[in-house]
């Protein structure tokens, strides 16, 4: 199990300003590709790989088909971003390579950290609200659980060396 380090995820402050970056009125596919990786902790190869046919109009769900191993998952998204996700042309929605991906990051970036911080920025605050990691298992798609134990690890000791150490 690979300790996540301060590098490999944003920090609040970072996570902050993405999100407001990428939020506007009228976002384009770009930021809505970025959005789409902030709800749902997403790689960004599975983000390319998402088609018209993966969008679940009943539940207002996006079906991710799980790369690398993972598990596939159905991850449902407010009615506003499926809609814009929806409108979005073509049989791919995101159709872009994927050193695209990279440029489009270097442009909305807060910082110089990768774009598979924002998967466990999405990972690690998730855990923080629910305590439960089978669920943040299951929105990654790990099959291990011990994948995904690394967040868990994070969150108690950063929480109990602030409990410790600042009081």
């Amino acid at each position: 199990m690979t300790p996540l380090t301060r590098d490999k995820f944003l920090s609040p402050l970072e996570f902050a300003h993405l999100k407001a970056f990428v939020e506007t009125n009228e976002p384009n596919r770009d930021q809505l590709l970025i959005q789409l990786a902030i709800r749902t902790g997403a790689r960004a190869s599975e983000l390319l790989a998402i088609k018209r046919s993966d969008l679940d109009h009943d539940a207002r769900a996006i079906y991710i088909k799980g790369l690398k191993g993972s598990r596939d998952r159905l991850m449902p998204l407010s009615a506003q971003l499926f809609e814009k996700i929806s409108a979005l042309p073509g049989e791919r929605p995101f159709n872009i390579s994927y050193s695209r991906l990279h440029q489009i990051w270097d442009l909305y970036s807060p910082n110089r950290k990768k774009f598979h911080s924002i998967r466990h920025t999405f990972a690690v605050e998730l855990y923080k609200r629910t305590r439960d990691i089978l669920l943040v298992q299951l929105a990654l798609g790990h099959k291990d659980l011990r994948n995904t134990m690394v967040y868990v690890d994070f969150v108690y000791s950063q929480e109990e060396l602030r409990k410790l150490l600042v009081g």
